[in-house]
């Protein structure tokens, strides 16, 4: 690929596109001074930001998360950059992806490999029956297989070699910035960057792996391992929540196959802690805390400035969600007290986050969350009402906002922990699976891996002991992650 200078980040998108192949400036970066005064002050305690500012004095939230994250990032360091050229053409048409992409310091005269969607594939192959040869390439991302076994699936990913190729480049990146684009300039308003190629990408990497570990090429399983867990690490950072998401969700997808071989008891004692060792020395996915504190809150804060400037018609959101926001008599409200609560919202919402108990926490959880689903949002309901008192309807003005920008702000935490408990268990398998080479049998119980195999006996985000249970097919380990169904990695029977 071509090689730019450093991107800097400017105050248009066009200037963005031209950032990516013009000579870097030497002056330091200047944010313009306002032309007016907006009525609410800046200040840490309500706009959180006080600089950079747009022209009517409102804080630039757009163009302040994407510093935060592209700050000293040299294009070609960039992941996204390399990612982009393998967007099917599907996704290379969403909306914002072109500005994105110059955003990102894309070259346009660089050739893109646009992945084939393996729908398509199947498709062509198979007409209306391609839905069952789809499932059974999500089955052979939890098994070994061999290529007579799913020869469609075989065939599509040795004909696809060189993008997987690309992929792996791509999570190899130092850094990976994705950027947040928005046609009304306001993060309420930012385009969705999350893709599907992505997803379907890594799917079959891992069908590719466990391809790989049936036939014996454990080098060939740890390297897509480790490029679909790499991708979510840097999938996960300074991203909106549908691609928070994605990352978690590749990540437990590269979990469930490594489990699914390690714990049929093929491999070797040394091919076990080798694996282990790669894997532990991955960072853990530990950017929850930042999308709550930065991205659901600057996108709550930078809502209300856009509604308190009499902008609230720009809340035109590309997912297709009403903007019940339009009929705010801005003149009528106290913003101040609004940016203030949305703050304590965020804040709340970040200490129940970091309660260890779990049922503290979930009680926590619910207790706030309550009263902000209590609210029901329809047309015009968020208008003046004939003698309704100022403080009264600025109380009314910011709980909407709180319940639509913050409820469940959460769940990201929730989805993290329950992604620390994938790869917990992933460890676990891999060291029974070592036990198993070392003894010649599984483990009875989880202290027969103690101290050699792991440091303790692991256990889930209620304090309780994994459990374990063999099966024909292997060994089959249990945790409980969250309020909802258990964690079960490992080899099922059949």
């Amino acid at each position: 690929m071509k090689l730019t200078l450093p991107i800097f980040l400017s105050f248009t998108v066009a200037a963005m596109a031209a950032a990516a192949t013009a000579p870097a400036p030497t002056a330091p970066l200047t944010f313009p001074q306002p032309s007016a005064k907006p009525p609410f002050t800046v200040a840490k305690d309500t706009t959180i930001l006080t600089a950079p500012l747009n022209a009517d004095g409102t804080v630039d939230y757009l163009q302040a998360l994407n510093t935060r994250y592209a700050a000293n990032l040299r294009a070609d360091d960039n992941g996204y950059r390399l990612w982009i050229t393998l967007l099917s053409d599907h996704d290379a048409r969403l909306p914002g992806i072109d500005q994105i992409a110059r955003m990102a310091g894309a070259d346009p005269s660089e050739p893109r490999h646009p992945w084939p969607v393996y729908q398509d594939f199947l498709g062509t192959r198979f007409g209306n029956a391609w839905e069952a040869r789809y499932r059974a390439m999500q089955a052979a991302t939890k098994r070994p297989w061999q290529p007579a076994e799913v020869p469609e699936l075989a065939e599509f990913l040795d004909t696809g070699k060189p993008l997987f190729d690309i992929a792996a480049a791509a999570a190899r990146k130092p850094r990976w910035w994705v950027p947040t684009y928005s046609p009304s300039a306001t993060l309420a308003t930012a385009v969705d960057s999350s893709d599907s190629t992505t997803r379907e990408l890594a799917l079959l990497l891992c069908a590719r792996a466990t391809r790989r570990a049936a036939a014996g090429d454990m080098d060939g399983f740890l390297a897509d391992m480790q490029t679909v867990k790499l991708l979510a690490r840097k999938l996960a950072i300074g991203t909106p929540l549908n691609t928070f998401y994605t990352a978690l969700g590749i990540d437990l997808l590269a979990d469930q196959s490594l489990a699914a071989i390690v714990s049929r008891g093929a491999l070797s004692e040394a091919q076990c802690r080798a694996v282990g060792q790669a894997l532990a020395a991955l960072p853990a996915i530990e950017a929850a805390h930042d999308l709550v504190d930065i991205s659901l809150r600057w996108t709550a804060l930078d809502a209300a400035s856009v509604i308190a400037t009499g902008r609230a018609h720009q809340l035109t959101f590309p997912d297709g969600r009403v903007n019940f926001f339009d009929s705010i008599d801005p003149g009528a409200v106290d913003w101040d007290p609004v940016l203030r609560h949305l703050n304590r919202s965020a804040d709340d919402a970040l200490r129940t986050m970091a309660i260890e108990n779990r049922p503290d926490r979930l009680a926590a959880i619910d207790a706030r969350n309550k009263p902000l689903t209590a609210i029901t949002f329809s047309a015009g309901f968020l208008k003046q009402q004939p003698g309704e008192a100022r403080g009264h309807y600025t109380e009314r003005v910011a709980a909407a906002l709180e319940a639509f920008f913050l409820t469940d702000a959460e769940h990201p935490g929730e989805i993290q922990r329950r992604n620390h408990v994938s790869n917990l268990l992933a460890q676990t398998a891999l060291a029974a699976a070592a036990f198993k080479a070392h003894t010649g049998r599984w483990p009875q119980q989880l202290s027969d891996l103690v101290p050699q195999f792991l440091p303790e006996i692991p256990r889930d985000i209620n304090n309780t002991p994994f459990t374990l249970a063999t099966t024909k097919q292997g060994i089959t380990f249990i945790g409980i992650p969250d309020r909802q169904r258990p964690l079960i990695l490992g080899a099922p029977d059949p």
